[in-house]
């Protein structure tokens, strides 16, 4: 992407890495690849990020950890930012086992990075009004993907995944 003023040159945009705020030239590049992106991991998708800076901008290797967060916490902003934010609905009456789905939503949305509304349904006519039979559930964007069980993180952070990219 080139500036409008300045064809040929590269869009620089400024973040802050540690205490300073830098230049980084494709910035914007950089995050809307990684949004697409289908890692498993938030470590693959720091280090995709920080390679494809590379390209366009100096990292030194002492602050490639620094460069990391940033790029990490930009990307968390971008997501925050659009209108493809997942909501995620728990359905549950308060039992052990429906406070644990809440524990496995939590720990796939920080492994992916994802950002979204998440609401607890805990009314036994706002479960039966889904026709939702067997608690604990789990909804992602309306529609029912679990039900009378909870998922491993693995299997929700797939979920997950499938429900970012169809938006």
């Amino acid at each position: 992407m080139y500036g409008p003023c300045c064809p040929g040159k590269p869009v620089v945009k400024r973040i802050r890495v540690g205490n300073q705020e830098v230049g980084i030239a494709e910035l914007d590049r950089v995050l809307d690849r990684a949004l697409v992106m289908t890692s498993d991991s938030e470590a693959d998708l720091r280090r995709m990020m920080v390679k494809e800076l590379r390209i366009f901008n100096y990292i030194p290797s002492e602050a490639e950890a620094e460069y990391s967060d940033a790029l990490w916490h930009a990307l968390v902003e971008r997501r925050a930012q659009s209108s493809n934010t997942l909501k995620i609905e728990i359905f549950g009456s308060g039992c052990p086992r429906c406070d644990s789905i809440e524990n496995v939503v939590g720990e796939a949305l920080r492994d992916l990075g994802i950002v979204a509304t998440v609401e607890k349904v805990t009314s036994v006519d706002g479960i039966v009004s889904r026709g939702i039979d067997g608690t604990p559930a789990l909804a992602v964007d309306g529609e029912l993907v679990v039900a009378g069980r909870t998922p491993s993180v693995d299997e929700l952070k797939r979920v997950l995944r499938d429900a970012r990219r169809r938006k």
